[in-house]
């Protein structure tokens, strides 16, 4: 019965019949917008702008791995080794989308190296004009996404 009110539920809830629900929406605007900032922040390295793009209470999860980090204090640690380590190297985003909703492709370069190779894709929850949740994905997705190799 559960299962039926549910159902019922998301046939009153949900935005249009399923079968007319695009995979090819746009982002709007806002989204555009915080994906911009997300991606310039971190190619500059510079994680107090990235911080005012997010949410107080920003979730950033990595499946498969069980890493869950919930609030701004609890990323400030994950921010000193990825932006602010001499030894780490460089960052290239690109924007893409995945499940509809904005991600970054992440490539990276280490010190010394020609290119920036798959590193990992940021995949960006917005709510209430800040980024709400992040979930990050090896570089797996990349060849599914079309991604190139290298940059």
């Amino acid at each position: 019965s559960a299962l039926q009110r549910a159902r019922a539920t998301l046939g009153d809830r949900a935005p249009a019949p399923r079968s007319e629900w695009s995979g090819d929406a746009e982002l709007t605007e806002q989204e555009q917008e915080l994906l911009r900032g997300f991606i310039e922040t971190h190619e500059r390295g510079d994680h107090a702008a990235a911080v005012k793009l997010m949410a107080e209470d920003i979730r950033v999860t990595m499946p498969p791995m069980q890493y869950v980090y919930d609030g701004i204090d609890a990323l400030r640690p994950l921010f000193e080794r990825a932006f602010e380590s001499d030894d780490f190297g460089e960052w290239k985003l690109l924007p893409t989308r995945l499940n509809r909703m904005p991600a970054a492709a992440s490539y990276h370069r280490a010190r010394g190296a020609q290119e920036y190779t798959p590193f990992k894709i940021d995949v960006l929850r917005v709510r209430d004009g800040k980024i709400a949740e992040v979930t990050t994905f090896g570089m797996a997705v990349f060849a599914e996404l079309g991604l190139p190799a290298a940059l």
